[in-house]
């Protein structure tokens, strides 16, 4: 068999193995869109309560890490 002919179809195979983890990649980026977008908007309400809004992250690697948001 021809080199470029065995490649085409391991190209083919891989994209038909892998072709549901690349439609995954969408959804995690509208997921942390969501995510960012509440985050924007829980900013505006507090500050437009007139209190002061506050974003946390902390790492504690390798153990786990923190993260919080706040309204004070």
């Amino acid at each position: 068999m021809d080199l470029s002919l065995l490649s085409s179809m391991y190209q083919s195979e891989l994209s038909a193995k892998y072709a549901d983890l690349v439609e995954n990649k969408w959804v995690w980026f509208i997921f942390a869109l969501v995510i960012l977008a509440g985050i924007v908007v829980y900013a505006f309400y507090c500050t437009r309560m007139g209190r002061q809004f506050g974003f946390g992250v902390k790492f504690n690697w390798p153990r786990m890490g923190l993260m919080g948001i706040k309204c004070k």
